[in-house]
């Protein structure tokens, strides 16, 4: 891997983590994730940003990738009105985690739990459990 690419991959990754604490208003080590609320628009917007970059320089099937698609779930899981992007987002997110790092790979169960906890708050408890099981 050219030095190039693993600047890249750093570069992406964090942008990922900015926008996570951006949507959440902050983080402390004492307290965790501010519960002020936070910029959720710019934080949709770097995250999508990041994954165009991440599908443009890196592919759709790249590690990167899934983890920018998982953050994208996590911000449009908040809101009913994008629970449907979120849960696209998480499926696309462990279809490339499963095909790269097979189905007992922590980083599924991560997605996994993210999903079902969606799918809960939707109302499809069964798919839900289903989810958990698997992972």
């Amino acid at each position: 891997m050219t030095p190039y690419r693993l600047l890249l991959i750093a570069a992406l990754l964090l942008t990922t983590l900015l926008a996570l604490l951006l949507a959440h208003g902050g983080y402390s080590s004492s307290s965790g994730y501010s519960s002020s609320g936070g910029d959720w628009a710019q934080a949709e917007e770097m995250l999508t940003g990041a994954l165009a970059q991440c599908e443009r320089s890196l592919g759709e099937q790249h590690r990167a990738t899934a983890r920018v698609l998982n953050a994208l779930g996590r911000l449009w899981a908040r809101d009913e009105a994008t629970y449907n992007r979120g849960q696209a987002a998480y499926e696309r997110s462990l279809a490339i985690y499963e095909a790269l790092l097979g189905p007992g790979h922590p980083w599924v169960a991560i997605v996994l739990n993210n999903l079902a906890a969606l799918l809960a708050d939707k109302g499809d408890h069964g798919a839900a459990q289903s989810l958990l099981e698997r992972s």
